[in-house]
């Protein structure tokens, strides 16, 4: 996946999150029922099998700043990933 997926940073400048955490977020989304990013957002915080899945250090949060939305696109861009 790194290979295919791996900004440095976002549109804003602020590092850009892992490929394989955004793959996760990706993966809790589905596993919950088609999740929006708001609320897979809002469960990284607080649930804490979620935060553990997602390796998520005690005390960081998942800021708004994520976006399932564009990863997927990106995933979808590849031959056989779409």
């Amino acid at each position: 996946m790194g290979q295919h997926y791996a900004p440095a940073t976002d549109v804003t400048g602020r590092p850009a999150y892992p490929g394989l955490f955004l793959f996760k977020m990706l993966l809790v989304g589905i596993w919950h029922g088609g999740l929006s990013d708001e609320a897979v957002e809002d469960m990284a915080n607080a649930n804490l099998y979620v935060m553990r899945f997602l390796a998520l250090v005690s005390g960081r949060r998942c800021s708004r700043s994520f976006s399932a939305v564009s990863f997927q696109n990106t995933l979808n861009s590849y031959p056989g990933m779409g």
